[in-house]
């Protein structure tokens, strides 16, 4: 890895898609009261967009074959991952 490559933790992230390109976006989710002094002013509702990557389809695929191959290793050395909530809107 390349050592000036910032290094950011998200726990929120959203998938868009058009027929030519995927959208990722990672942000944080951030308490009311701390949104002031976040640093990043891409500010939307009660988080921080931290980046969001575009991907061609067919990287978009490769990249969704190694998650699900490292959460299924994840898994079997940790044990399984409680989900959050299966109560998504379809497409995040």
């Amino acid at each position: 890895m390349e050592d000036n490559v910032p290094n950011i933790y998200s726990n929120m992230g959203q998938v868009i898609h058009s027929q030519k390109d995927f959208a990722v976006t990672f942000g944080i989710v951030v308490p009311p009261d701390k949104l002031v002094e976040s640093k990043t002013e891409n500010v939307k509702g009660e988080y921080t967009v931290l980046a969001r990557v575009y991907m061609s389809p067919p990287q978009f695929k490769a990249l969704t074959q190694v998650f699900n191959l490292q959460l299924k290793k994840y898994e079997e050395v940790f044990g399984k991952i409680i989900e959050l909530s299966k109560d998504l809107p379809e497409g995040e």
